[in-house]
């Protein structure tokens, strides 16, 4: 009876810990996908920094 028991609380255990990851995995790739619009953002404004650095340069010469 014991052992019966507790099988039927490992299976629980599992299947939380599957729900668990499920919910995480979700997480990850809603912050995946903002890390990725950001890093988006980051290069565009890094471009334009770097073409108006070029565009002084040859301002002074």
């Amino acid at each position: 009876k014991k052992i019966e028991k507790r099988d039927h609380l490992l299976k629980e255990l599992s299947h939380s810990a599957q729900r668990v990851e499920d919910l995480i995995k979700e997480e990850m790739d809603k912050i995946k996908g903002e890390l990725t619009l950001l890093s988006g953002i980051k290069t565009f404004k890094g471009k334009s920094k770097v073409e108006g650095r070029s565009y002084f340069i040859d301002k002074r010469r």
